[in-house]
């Protein structure tokens, strides 16, 4: 027996060996060689690769000389030296030997290198005319006029300036110059300046670093240079940006200071905080330049002539930041092709916008000026050509005066709001010529006194004119809408000082057909108006001119019609001829006299018109109904009759129906103190809304009473000024707003007992029929003496079917509210408690979250009992947890039993 156990042991011993050596040959056949493998493979064909191209994987990371009848590569390598590092750009070629003897290639022990020694050794040559040597500069390097540098020593010009790398930097012994003088360093290739050691310099001449190769430019350190002077950095044309910080105390900025550079992209000028002015033409042609930041530039006054003018990659530019801003003077901005934007807003004190200030600025859609309230002139050609701009926004401009000639000159306005510049006295000629406007309104601009020729000329769009109501206007110059092609009707009315009408003023050219002109009005002008002879040439045959009365406004209505028909290029006759025509309308006024111009859903109200010559006979129809309206009334006015030289009218009366409801307001009150529990005022509500009388439930009171205001006193809002009529019949009613008719009403509340009693017996409880908010009733509470015996059945006078609270009627049942220990408030055992139970203490939220219905406003009784065992114990039972430890015993035997079962086999084996 032994030695089959042992046997079998051995075979046991055996096996395991043979199933781990199994397991771990399969593991590394199947799984832990395979990244090997691929390694292998790629290393592999890597050297096939290489192979096939004849070098070997150890040749890869050295370099391999060329064959001895080939020239070897360029070596570009960049000359190092400890002073400066040469760009590879400008390195030319080291030329090598025709022939070499070849080296043995260097094995990966052995690698080729190429020491700095070396590369040192090889010449380089450079590609700019400046040197490549730099330069500890010394005071002797420079001279001096006083406390101003005015430029390089002649020690320095004929000895180390030809090979000098062009970095300018002053020594520190220098600390006491103030100023660098004109013409100081211009012209003397600099690529770099070090102003570190010049803090006290106040002013930079003009040109004094003009025309040199500056890329970038930190004047940082010279925070008290005040003044830099015309040309100071004009044409350096490769400067890419200008560091303006420190610069607190920097004042001006002079003509042509910048000029000229091309590769600028950005300019901040923000640092800049008592900057006055910028000269002229100083950033112009700056054509890489995208943005400009003015932030912080408070007391910047003007912007010089031309000073960005030629910016064509800026793209948008915010004046806002310029408070105090005074004049943007002639070509500021022009020809800033890009310019998509510029911002107005906060130029209060701007008066002046320069000739040509954004001419051709193509890429402009929309300007503001609302909060140009300074601004007195927009000079000749401001926004010429501005080839996009749609529109203007001017708000009110009290100040315009001036709007210069071809200001607006061939862009794509479509409307120009004239009404808000009422200051304006003169529109220049070419002003508005070439616009795409549609309709002129020239309106009660009571200072304007003349428009020069050609003002409105060439717009093809324009339909209507309307000149009314100017007062001081003294002509309408010579070509004002020439060819103005789309012209049909023309509005002369209140224009007492108009005394000429200029030659070709509503014309159209020779050979560009006529205008669709057929309609003019006209009041009483100026007797002595003289109107050219070529006034109207080529305008429409067969139009009317329609005089605004029968007096004087006639007269001058047949002084039109002779010059229309009496012109030599028109020559109209008969049917063609232009007459005189009279009109009939309807006017629809309301009940107080206005005239109606919308009905109430905002629809427009177009009276009936009929326009026909003298004496043509009309009729009129009926008056429309007006929504909104009752029936109309007629007032006065001929509804048949004949048309006369001026308007005629038949006037009807309409009375509007109400839109909205009257006002009116509901009081809640205490009984008892009168204290105001909630008042609602309803203004302008809708006649269809509904007015719900329930009575609104309060927390702590009772409903008790109704009034409705005395109907006379409806406007009031105040409760005495009101007469009360008791209504109760009216609680929980409803009626439209438009029904009530600004009726108010006063809802009153008695507070409720502190013993949980709630109401008076005549109306109940806080819904006014005994019942508390929840619609449950409650019960009431029995006295001290009421006792519940055992054996006896308690008398409650309630349904107390399990589901359902004391005093409900319903067979819905009820749920309990549940404490955080998942007990539910009030369960008892034994028999039923004979009083509502009381809390037996404060909760935690200091609400009994047993007495309290859903909402809140039912109190409990303070004095109710619990019936523990057949006795009244004054309190709740404590609510509590039942732990079980089933589970745990069930899950402990079934481990036990497991490990006993394994442990018998185990035994039973051995």
């Amino acid at each position: 027996m032994e030695k089959e156990n042992k046997q079998h042991y051995k075979m046991y011993k055996h096996g395991k060996q043979w199933i781990y050596a199994s397991l771990a040959t399969i593991m590394l056949v199947s799984g832990l060689g395979s990244a090997p493998l691929v390694l292998a493979e790629e290393v592999a064909a890597e050297r096939t690769e290489v192979a096939e191209n004849g070098t070997t994987v150890e040749d890869e990371s050295v370099p391999t000389l060329a064959s001895p009848d080939e020239l070897p590569a360029a070596d570009i390598t960049p000359v190092v030296t400890e002073s400066t590092t040469t760009d590879i750009s400008d390195v030319t070629p080291v030329q090598q030997p025709a022939e070499q003897p070849a080296k043995p290639a260097a094995s990966k022990q052995n690698p080729i290198t190429t020491s700095a020694d070396t590369l040192a050794s090889a010449p380089v040559k450079s590609k700019t005319p400046r040197g490549t040597v730099s330069h500890t500069f010394a005071r002797t390097d420079f001279t001096f006029d006083g406390s101003t540098i005015t430029g390089f020593s002649n020690t320095f010009l004929s000895g180390d300036y030809k090979n000098w790398d062009g970095v300018l930097s002053f020594p520190a012994d220098l600390s006491d110059i103030t100023a660098i003088g004109a013409s100081a360093f211009s012209y003397k290739t600099i690529t770099v300046i070090d102003f570190t050691n010049l803090p006290n310099i106040k002013n930079i001449g003009a040109s004094a670093f003009g025309a040199n190769n500056l890329s970038s430019l930190d004047l940082s350190p010279l925070a008290n240079l005040e003044t830099i002077d015309d040309h100071a950095f004009a044409s350096n044309k490769t400067m890419q940006n200008i560091n303006f910080s420190n610069l607190t105390n920097l004042t001006s900025i002079g003509t042509y200071a910048f000029q000229y550079s091309y590769a600028l992209t950005n300019l901040d000028l923000s640092p800049l905080i008592k900057l006055q002015s910028i000269g002229k033409s100083a950033f112009e042609e700056n054509t890489s330049l995208t943005a400009i930041d003015f932030t912080n530039l408070t007391q910047l006054t003007t912007i010089g002539d031309t000073a960005f003018s030629g910016c064509t990659a800026l793209k948008s530019l915010d004046l806002s930041p310029l408070i105090n801003l005074v004049t943007i003077m002639p070509t500021a901005f022009r020809s800033c092709t890009a310019l998509a934007e510029v911002n107005f807003d906060n130029l209060t004190k701007l008066q002046t916008i320069g000739a040509y200030a954004f001419e051709n600025d193509g890429a402009l859609t929309h300007l503001d000026f609302s909060s140009l309230t300074s601004l007195v002139t927009i000079d000749t050609e401001a926004f010429r050509d501005c080839s996009k701009l749609q529109s203007v926004t001017f708000g009110t401009l009290p100040s315009l005066k001036t709007i210069g000639s071809q200001a607006f000159l061939s862009t794509k306005l479509a409307s120009f709001d004239f009404n808000s510049l009422p200051a304006l006295t003169t529109i220049g000629s070419s002003a508005f010529s070439k616009t795409q406007l549609t309709n002129l309104n020239l309106s009660n601009l009571e200072y304007l006194q003349s428009i020069d020729s050609y003002a409105f000329s060439y717009c093809s769009s324009l339909k209507t004119v309307v000149l009314d109501n100017l007062p001081l206007l003294t002509a309408l110059p010579t070509y004002m809408f020439y060819t103005c092609g789309a012209l049909e009707t023309v509005s002369l009315t209140s224009l007492p000082s108009l005394a000429s009408i200029g030659s070709l003023a509503f014309s159209k050219g020779a050979y560009d057909g006529s205008l669709n002109l057929n309609h003019i009005t006209v009041d009483d002008l100026n007797p002595s108006l003289q109107i050219a002879d070529n006034a109207f040439e080529r305008t429409k045959s067969d139009g009317i001119v329609r005089p605004t009365n029968v007096d004087a406004a006639l007269v001058t209505a047949h002084k039109f019609v002779d010059n229309m028909n009496g012109n030599a290029i028109n020559a109209f006759h008969g049917n063609d001829a232009w007459k005189i025509s009279g009109t009939v309308s309807h006017k629809y006024i309301d009940q107080n006299g206005q005239e109606i111009i919308t009905d109430n859903t905002n629809m427009s109200v177009t009276p009936w018109t009929y326009e026909g010559l003298i004496t043509d006979p009309y009729e009129a129809p009926a008056a429309p109904e007006i929504a909104g309206y009752g029936a109309p009334e007629y007032v006065s006015g001929n509804v048949t009759g004949t048309l006369t030289g001026g308007p005629q009218e038949i006037v009807y009366r309409y009375r509007a129906i109400p839109t909205n409801a009257k006002t009116f307001t509901i009081y809640r009150v205490d009984k008892d103190t009168g204290a105001d529990l909630g008042t609602e005022t309803f203004e302008d509500g809708d006649l269809t809304a509904i007015l719900d009388l329930t009575p609104k439930n309060i927390d702590g009171y009772d409903f008790v009473e109704l009034y409705g205001s005395n109907m006379s006193a409806a406007a009031s809002r105040d409760i005495t000024d009101y007469e009360w009529l008791r209504d109760d019949d009216l609680a929980k009613t409803q009626l439209t707003f438009g029904d009530n008719n600004g009726r108010s009403y006063k809802f009153v509340y008695s507070a409720k007992s502190t013993n949980g009693n709630t109401g008076d017996s005549s109306t109940g409880g806080e819904n006014g029929d005994g019942t508390p908010d929840n619609g449950t009733q409650v019960p009431t509470p029995t006295s001290p003496d009421d006792t519940v015996k055992p054996g006896d059945t308690p008398n409650l006078g309630t349904d107390l079917t399990p589901g359902k609270l004391p005093g409900s009627t319903t067979n819905k049942p009820t749920p309990k509210p549940v404490t955080t220990n998942g007990t539910t408030p009030g369960t008892t055992t034994g028999k039923q408690p004979t009083k509502l139970p009381s809390s037996g203490g404060k909760t935690a939220s200091g609400n009994s979250s047993a007495g309290n219905t859903a909402n809140g406003n039912v109190r409990t009784n303070s004095n109710a009992t619990s019936v523990n065992g057949g006795q009244a114990t004054g309190t709740l039972p404590k609510a509590g947890n039942s732990n079980s430890n089933l589970l745990t015993t069930f899950g402990f035997m079934i481990l036990a039993t497991v490990l006993g079962w394994f442990a018998f086999i185990k035994r039973r084996q051995s």
